[in-house]
């Protein structure tokens, strides 16, 4: 009975190793994908999806457990017109304004995060952007196709 418990115990601790080596593999960006629940039918082909050049600032959202407003800002240093659409990890406990727009090539737009009162947890904020021409006037249908997308993730910590 004690070798069956000690083989069982084995077996889990080999499988939580190789839980932990696959996890070391993933880049930074598909660490932060996998955290995020991605309720929409849409998947992220292979490839699909890298870094963006847009960046927010601040790069990390501090909240009270209570809620509260913050600001983001979201600059474009490309010298393309950017598309965004902007994702949360809860988004029962989160709104945010605008959900899509534009970014300029050098320019920037503010994105107001609410949060509602809500346990203490980190959670995530993710700013797909994709090309835009100047013809395109709604983000929303961007997104709606397939383009090439880029993100950012900016974390959303209630302490």
């Amino acid at each position: 009975m004690a070798s069956d418990v000690s083989s069982k115990s084995a077996a889990s601790s080999a499988t939580l190793g190789a839980k932990d080596k696959s996890s070391k593999s993933k880049s930074g960006e598909e660490k932060v994908l996998s955290g995020v629940p991605n309720n929409s039918r849409y998947a992220f082909p292979e490839g699909q999806v890298k870094s963006s050049l847009l960046r927010a600032s601040p790069n990390k959202l501090p909240f009270a457990p209570t809620g509260g407003v913050q600001t983001v800002v979201v600059a474009n240093s490309s010298k393309s017109r950017k598309a965004f659409k902007v994702k949360t990890s809860d988004n029962l406990l989160y709104r945010v304004n605008p959900v899509y727009g534009f970014v300029e090539p050098g320019g920037k737009i503010s994105i107001d995060v609410l949060r509602h009162n809500g346990e203490q947890k980190t959670d995530h904020l993710v700013l797909l952007t994709s090309d835009a021409t100047k013809e395109q006037s709604c983000a929303k249908q961007i997104f709606e196709t397939d383009p090439q997308r880029e993100l950012t993730v900016v974390p959303l910590v209630a302490h």
